[in-house]
């Protein structure tokens, strides 16, 4: 009985998953013309968080009308950022209304559980066995 509560826990904390964070440069003013963001395209996963960073010019990074989820960072100066974490899985498409050339997309997924390594698997072996061993014991 205790090995069954047991097991479940451990293997939930050994293949939980880190959020990351994904770096997109805000790019182009009057003077240079190329309007961008760099990268156009993230393929990221739920929980994960975006951080668009101006490099040069004024920009915003609003997502498209009707999608699942929706920011709008409002102006974002040259060494400023705004970050937004998606919690939805889905493909956002987003553009600077500053500069409406400008045109993004965040694929966003469920994300995939890393291989919990072999400290955790050693840990769920020991908890399982201590779980055999208690329940031995109670059963004695």
């Amino acid at each position: 009985m205790i090995l069954l509560a047991v097991l479940p826990l451990a293997l939930g904390a050994a293949s939980a998953r880190a959020a990351k964070t994904w770096n997109v440069s805000m790019n182009g003013d009057d003077m240079s013309q190329e309007y961008e963001f760099i990268p156009a395209t993230i393929n990221t996963s739920v929980g994960d968080t975006v951080n668009w960073t101006s490099v040069e010019g004024t920009h915003t990074t609003t997502s498209l009308p009707n999608q699942t989820e929706w920011w709008d960072s409002g102006s974002v100066t040259p060494g400023n950022s705004f970050v937004h974490t998606f919690t939805i899985s889905g493909t956002y498409n987003y553009t600077s209304l500053v500069d409406p050339q400008m045109y993004g997309t965040v694929v966003v997924q469920q994300p995939t559980p890393e291989f919990p390594g072999l400290f955790a698997i050693s840990a769920v072996a020991i908890a399982a066995l201590l779980g055999l061993l208690v329940e031995r014991k109670l059963r004695d």
